[in-house]
């Protein structure tokens, strides 16, 4: 069952969307259904990209359970050294909020796994292709997309190498495409116009009935 890179991705932006908006049983739900699609396509980027999130995800957990107003927690180890406790309420919220950077980490692991890099650059210029009316060039947004995808993926096969710093995102992006060296492998960017399925239309039905389905909740 294939789906187009542009229901994919709308999807990813659905998941992003309904964490925020989905009750403890429908996370679990969704989370079961991530799951069992990651053991179906055999996704093996998920924990790579936890073990590289693990201090964003401890920080995060830590300003949530202790600056949350609620009771504090009683019989703190910490409390003979330090003058503060975390919440109850601030547990639970960091807790939440690491389980939906989880989900969404897992859907874009899942994205990657199952979508080539021509593919999901077809997809966002499809996506973007609109915006050329209000003066946005989606072809240059398309070439930029593919370099920096180019050089992260070079810039990991480096490091895996050599066991190096992790890459510069911003570097990447802010790359001026005129001072490109050409020389490279990667010399020519080729788009294919693949339609959208009738399982694609229904997808996005679906999709789209459950957005207005929470957004009138």
């Amino acid at each position: 069952m294939h789906f187009h890179p542009v229901t994919k991705i709308l999807g990813l932006i659905l998941i992003a969307i309904g964490v925020y908006q989905l009750s403890p049983i429908q996370m679990v739900l969704l989370a079961l259904c991530l799951l069992a699609a990651m053991l179906l396509h055999s996704v093996k980027q998920w924990f790579p990209m936890l073990k590289r999130m693990r201090w964003l995800f401890l920080s995060m957990f830590l300003i949530y359970a202790f600056n949350t107003p609620g009771e504090f927690v009683r019989d703190w180890p910490l409390s003979g050294w330090v003058d503060w406790s975390p919440t109850y309420e601030g547990l639970q919220a960091g807790g939440l909020q690491l389980v939906r950077l989880m989900m969404m980490l897992a859907g874009v692991a899942l994205m990657m796994a199952t979508t080539p890099i021509p593919s999901m650059i077809e997809g966002f210029y499809v996506l973007l292709k609109p915006l050329q009316y209000i003066g946005m060039n989606p072809e240059r947004f398309a070439a930029r997309l593919c370099l920096t995808l180019h050089y992260i993926e070079l810039n990991n096969l480096q490091r895996d190498r050599q066991s190096a710093s992790h890459s510069n995102w911003q570097q990447f992006l802010n790359m001026d495409l005129d001072k490109i060296d050409t020389s490279s492998n990667l010399k020519v960017i080729t788009l294919e116009n693949h339609r959208l399925s009738y399982l694609d239309f229904l997808a996005l039905f679906v999709m789209c009935a459950l957005l207005i389905w929470k957004w009138q909740a």
